[in-house]
């Protein structure tokens, strides 16, 4: 049978031994949290690098967007410059741009280039005919006049003007006043 001593030495021993298998069993439970939390680490620094890489893309995107627009802000900038100065020079009337380095003759053309030829229709009602004599002699040389043919001219002119009148009021139970002009027929 065994001594106290063995006795205690080895109750010592197993209470040792037990701390011990506590002690690894929690080390292994941590060493497997550990290994979970390093698992979601890696997991969510591949997320990370993948939203690193989308945002770079994005932002290499908007360099050349930003690049292009301050491009076209200095060309249409070039253009507003050229068109102030425009402004405030004196242009040629009816100035059009650049002259033409082939210019035509003003005016219409000669001949069937002259376009359409039209006119305004003459009134249909005609107020007044008049008969215009020939000069017995030639006013200038003095020599004899022959009708060659007759020419026919029509003249129109505006209509005649109406008065404008205006009424005045007075003292209630006189009359009211018209203004006159010399050719109104009415009072």
């Amino acid at each position: 049978m065994p001594s106290s001593w063995q006795a205690a030495s080895r109750t010592k021993l197993i209470n040792k031994i037990e701390r011990r298998e506590a002690e690894t069993e929690r080390q292994r439970r941590e060493i497997e949290r550990l290994e979970e939390d390093r698992v979601r680490f890696e997991r969510e620094r591949a997320q990370w690098e993948q939203e690193r890489a989308r945002l770079e893309r994005e932002r290499t995107r908007y360099r050349s967007e930003q690049h292009r627009l301050r491009q076209k802000i200095d060309r249409l900038g070039v253009l507003l410059a050229a068109a102030q100065r425009a402004g405030f020079r004196q242009a040629a009337p009816f100035s059009k741009g650049t002259p033409s380095s082939t210019p035509t003759r003003p005016g219409r053309k000669a001949g069937p280039a002259y376009g359409r030829a039209a006119h305004r229709e003459h009134s249909r009602l005609v107020d007044e005919r008049y008969q215009a004599a020939l000069p017995p002699r030639c006013p200038s040389c003095g020599g004899a006049v022959r009708r060659r043919r007759v020419a026919v001219q029509f003249q129109e002119d505006l209509p005649p003007g109406r008065p404008i009148t205006g009424v005045t009021l007075t003292r209630p139970g006189r009359p009211g006043l018209l203004s006159s002009f010399p050719s109104t027929t009415s009072q």
